[in-house]
């Protein structure tokens, strides 16, 4: 075995890692949130501020 099969499998592996990793990271963030639009999410987190009564601390910044 020479340094560039060396080299070579150490530059697969890092790029199976680099692919696995990403992948997860997908599917846990679409796995628990729903599609919907901007202004669903709005004022979903809206109603969350009114609910736990941080309405005088939080805002939501509208970026239109």
């Amino acid at each position: 075995m020479s340094y560039e099969d060396i080299v070579e499998a150490q530059t697969n592996r890092d790029v199976k890692a680099v692919s696995r990793i990403s992948s997860c990271k997908k599917s846990a963030f679409t796995a628990g949130k729903e599609k919907g639009s901007r202004s669903q999410d709005v004022e979903k987190a809206e109603e969350e501020i009114r609910s736990l009564g941080l309405a005088n601390y939080c805002f939501i910044l509208h970026f239109d």
